[in-house]
């Protein structure tokens, strides 16, 4: 990878608290990832690497804190009080500006490019975004799907639901280039743009994940044969209701089966640029990130995206309860997360 600038960041000891030097080697930042990926990989590419990346990549960074150090005469009574300890989720962190999920803020599957921002700010902002998704009942009665599923949330009590339902009816559509209809098929369901006052191109922007906490209490799976990382061994289409045990912070994928509560937005992205027009579509990632499904980013993480048109225009959304490292199905565990972010512009900092 090329840049016209790198970031510096400053010493504190042998830790440093800022993105890492092109050039530092693995064993002195320890605390950040990068995830990179040439341009023309095809979404499910993606590589997390401690490793200087090739030429003609694009990098996001993904800062991370150092994992807890325990000795051995400690870490199995420090086990055995966390698998009896009943887990709450913390406070939501303070925030500046709330975004609410209206169909008038959100896009299905495109990022447009003539859309007006949504809201604009200034560095250093935070923001609270509700996202949507969990709708899984396709044509049939939303009551009634819940119900066979046994989700105990109903359509009153988890505005959620309605947000999602309205934002699928009247959300913004791509409108097809050759037939100039709007589609008729849907997509991620994106909130969007976040413009942040002074970006230009040639800017990044600094996305500091400060939270990310799921709305509703289920996510689903679901795969069809043909498609994913096992593509001959899936017969038949097949989907699967995981509730969200959130007072003990995991994914009930059955009786006996569970997974660890990880929620991210698989879909974090900057306004592509203009070479990406008429239409671009959310489903693959790109230059200015996209739809990344990288699992790292949860609360506690920074992600950095270059800036390709004035303001940036911040979108995200593809709500996940979990993943594992690539969505082999095709999904993760897909549900509505609400996440609080804050943007930092980096003014000629080029990625």
């Amino acid at each position: 990878m090329r840049t016209n600038e790198t970031f510096q960041r400053p010493r504190v000891g042998r830790r440093y608290r800022n993105p890492p030097h092109w050039r530092r080697d693995r064993a002195r930042s320890r605390q950040c990832d990068v995830a990179c990926f040439p341009l023309e990989w095809p979404r499910q590419s993606l590589v997390k690497t401690g490793r200087t990346p090739a030429a003609g990549s694009r990098c996001l960074i993904v800062n991370r804190a150092p994992p807890m150090l325990l000795s051995r005469r400690l870490l199995v009574p420090a086990l055995l009080a966390l698998a009896s300890t009943v887990h709450a989720l913390p406070p939501e962190p303070r925030y500046d500006v709330f975004v609410p999920l209206k169909p008038e803020n959100v896009s299905l599957g495109f990022f447009p490019f003539d859309a007006a921002p949504i809201l604009t700010v200034k560095s250093g902002t935070t923001v609270k975004i509700d996202g949507g998704g969990g709708a899984r009942w396709g044509d049939a009665d939303p009551a009634t799907w819940l119900k066979d599923n046994k989700v105990t949330a109903t359509l009153d009590d988890t505005p959620a639901f309605a947000e999602t339902i309205a934002a699928l009816k009247t959300g913004r559509r791509a409108i097809d280039p050759v037939t100039k209809a709007p589609s008729a098929t849907g997509g991620h369901m994106l909130v969007g743009p976040i413009a942040i006052e002074g970006a230009e191109p040639g800017d990044s922007l600094e996305v500091r994940i400060l939270d990310v906490r799921p709305r509703i209490p289920y996510g689903t799976v679901s795969t069809m044969p043909g498609r994913g990382g096992i593509p001959d061994l899936v017969p038949r289409p097949f989907s699967q209701t995981v509730h969200l045990d959130l007072k003990r912070d995991v994914a009930v994928y059955e009786e006996g089966v569970e997974v660890p509560l990880r929620p991210f937005m698989g879909v974090m992205a900057t306004q592509p640029p203009d070479a990406e027009k008429p239409l671009r579509r959310s489903s693959a990632p790109g230059a200015f990130g996209g739809n990344l499904d990288l699992k790292e980013l949860t609360a506690g993480s920074t992600l950095y995206l270059p800036v390709f048109q004035s303001g940036g225009l911040f979108y995200t959304g593809d709500s996940h309860a979990a993943q594992g490292d690539g969505e082999v199905t095709i999904s993760a565990v897909e549900t509505a997360n609400s996440c609080v972010l804050q943007f930092i512009l980096h003014k000629g900092k080029t990625l």
